[in-house]
């Protein structure tokens, strides 16, 4: 998906990483298993700024939406 946007200039990239996989806290305990993790490695940010247009964000959605679709 990021690939596709990108060949097309439209921007996404990935979440933050969760904190505990930051330098300062690799050696913090873990509470609450591997959600945040799992969410990291599977989302990814869209366009999203107030400044977007309808045609913008309809652009995005369109190509998201083709990527979805073809498998």
């Amino acid at each position: 998906m990021r690939n596709a946007l990108d060949a097309v200039s439209i921007e996404a990239r990935p979440i933050w990483p969760p904190l505990r996989s930051q330098p300062p806290y690799r050696d913090a305990p873990v509470l609450g298993g591997n959600v945040a993790v799992t969410i990291a490695d599977e989302v990814l940010c869209l366009p999203c700024a107030a400044h977007l247009t309808t045609e913008q964000q309809d652009e995005v959605i369109d190509r998201v939406l083709a990527v979805l679709r073809s498998g």
